[in-house]
């Protein structure tokens, strides 16, 4: 997963937002916030890796002015809701092209297979929220190892949760690593425990463009086919790349995710008849 792709993805939405009801420490007598405005919207793409993240905040009702953004007075917090600790989200205020922008700072580093709730509240009482489940950190099991290119490779994520998974196929072939299209591993629902994918290394030669007619595990450098894969908190993945754009979900783009690459050893050497 390209991390370029996910802050442009992050900073370029719009929309609307629909609207949770009030604070517990506001007067709960008010009524709820009509769900139809857009209040608050939200972007963030928290790493598991990163010591620091960050989420961005805007106010929809406000104009792409630099009096109408010049503050920003929410208080954003974020609280594991599986230990109970509360993290009130530190502010930071940055200027483009004469709109002031606003990242809240999640100083705490994010856990794997852990439940999350990010909440925005407005000074009268207003909020948006969102619970997240943050990605497992299972270690990725492929096997037959050793084998030559003809032979399948299964690689298998256990436990994953209800998570899902991003992934691309390389190869090192003069000195580059040579990447195959990028393809997906979702799960079904929240009950999915475990997710799997199947390649044959000879095949994945045959998906990258190069200028030879065709390649043979002979003609590498390396004896390792590479698993370059992302691992998203549930529904993370959908959103960022198959789901269709919606005006009010366009503003509730946030998740956790990791990225890894795992080296799988292949026997390259000549098997006949297929490279005789």
């Amino acid at each position: 997963m390209s991390k370029n792709k996910i802050a442009l993805l992050i900073f370029w939405m719009t929309g609307g937002l629909l609207i949770s009801t009030l604070t517990s420490s506001c007067d709960n007598s008010l009524k709820p916030v009509d769900t139809n405005d857009g209040i608050i919207a939200f972007y963030g793409a928290l790493d598991l890796d990163k010591e620091i993240n960050f989420i961005r905040v805007r106010d929809l009702n406000a104009p792409f002015t630099a009096e109408a953004t010049r503050e920003l007075n929410f208080e954003v917090t974020l609280k594991n809701l599986d230990d109970g600790s509360l993290e009130i989200l530190r502010q930071q205020q940055s200027e483009y092209e004469g709109v002031y922008q606003y990242n809240y700072v999640v100083n705490k580093r994010i856990t794997p297979d852990t439940r999350y709730r990010f909440k925005v509240t407005r000074p009268d009482c207003r909020f948006v929220s969102k619970t997240i489940l943050s990605p497992t950190d299972p270690a990725p099991v492929a096997e037959p190892l050793n084998q030559d290119c003809y032979t399948p490779i299964n690689v298998s994520f256990d436990p994953v949760n209800g998570s899902s998974l991003t992934y691309k196929i390389g190869f090192r072939l003069s000195g580059n690593i040579y990447w195959g299209p990028r393809q997906y591993l979702l799960s079904d629902d929240s009950t999915t425990t475990s997710l799997s994918l199947t390649f044959i290394p000879v095949n994945e030669l045959r998906l990258v463009p190069y200028t030879r007619a065709m390649l043979r595990c002979t003609d590498l450098v390396s004896e390792y086919f590479y698993l370059s894969y992302s691992h998203y908190s549930k529904g993370f993945a959908e959103s960022l790349f198959i789901e269709e754009f919606d005006i009010f979900e366009s503003t509730q783009r946030l998740g956790v995710y990791y990225e890894d690459t795992l080296a799988i050893p292949i026997d390259t050497s000549r098997v006949c008849p297929q490279d005789c």
